[in-house]
């Protein structure tokens, strides 16, 4: 009994490390399209570098949502590397002066050679694994536009057609053209900044009135960085500032002045050089932004069939 165990045990343990090998191995990669690895530490910073994009725009994932953008991230690999692989298979190549000019680019944000290095040690990334990256993104962008976007014509009959079936999103809302003077002023400042403020504002106005030039005088004196064009803050619609500020420039005939507007930024003088009624876009106007949007949405729709063929003969496997 005990020589029957004693034999047993090698081959238990043998197994035991086999599945502990197999299992170390797929923690290295999150999944296998054709035999192709898609590496864990690939999957890993795509997400850091989307929740990095979202952050640096104020937004922030919420933690029920990181399912679904795991999830997304996955489907993206995978469709990435079913493209690669389909672009190297009909003969899809990428000049080397394409790659070194995107490294290029890369390098030059770093001009310190020590700063690179650690840019790249800090996302945990080596030079190699960058130009792979690059590699792959170009050849995949290329066989896009070979086989999708050059062969995809939107008809101007098409566009003109989608126009009239689509008016109500061809409407143009009123808009306004202004200029503006701004003397700073925090709504929590004490009254005597307050005062102050306001005797600078009533000082400018005194010389808009008397007919001195608008833009000459927001250049001299507002503190708006707008007042390097003149104060000219180009064109808006309704909805786009703060409302005291919307409520006066819509209120105005167009070369007329406002008088002092209080807002959360401080006081203001606008001027309105231009005024748009609410219409609607003609088709020459849109059909240059229109066609593009009508093939933008083709090639989405063609690309995502075609993907979706190649994963339905794809051996893909995910862990």
């Amino acid at each position: 009994m005990c020589r029957k165990m004693a034999a047993a045990l090698p081959v238990t343990l043998m197994v035991i490390m086999m599945f502990f090998s197999i299992a170390l191995a797929d923690a290295d990669r999150v999944a296998i399209v054709n035999g192709k690895d898609i590496p864990k530490d690939e999957y890993e910073r795509e997400i850091s570098r989307i929740k990095n994009q979202i952050s640096a725009q104020g937004g922030e994932i919420a933690e029920s949502e990181m399912a679904e953008l795991k999830k997304q991230v996955m489907e993206n690999l995978i469709s990435m590397e079913l493209l690669y692989q389909t672009s190297l298979e009909r003969g899809g190549t990428v000049d080397q002066a394409l790659i070194d000019n995107e490294w290029a680019q890369v390098t030059s944000r770093y001009p310190d050679r020590n700063d690179l290095k650690k840019a790249l040690d800090d996302l945990k990334i080596t030079e190699e694994i960058i130009k792979a990256q690059i590699k792959k993104g170009l050849t995949v962008n290329t066989f896009i536009e070979k086989n999708f976007v050059e062969k995809t014509v939107i008809p101007e009959s098409e566009a003109k057609a989608y126009y009239d079936n689509n008016a109500e999103r061809f409407n143009k809302p009123e808009s306004v053209r202004a200029s503006h003077i701004l003397i700073k002023v925090e709504p929590a400042e004490d009254e005597t900044k307050k005062k102050a403020a306001r005797a600078e504002i009533e000082k400018i106005q005194a010389k808009v009135k008397a007919g001195e030039d608008f833009a000459a005088l927001a250049k001299e004196t507002s503190q708006c960085p707008s007042s390097k064009e003149g104060g000219d803050l180009g064109v808006f619609t309704r909805g786009q500032m703060v409302k005291p500020f919307e409520e006066a420039a819509f209120a105005l005939a167009q070369g007329a002045v406002s008088d002092i507007v209080e807002t959360e930024f401080g006081y203001h003088l606008i001027k309105v050089t231009e005024k748009q009624a609410a219409g609607k876009y003609s088709f020459d106007e849109v059909k240059v932004n229109l066609t593009n949007y009508l093939k933008e949405t083709k090639v989405k729709k063609d690309l995502s069939d075609f993907v979706k063929g190649l994963r339905d003969k794809a051996k893909i496997e995910t862990f």
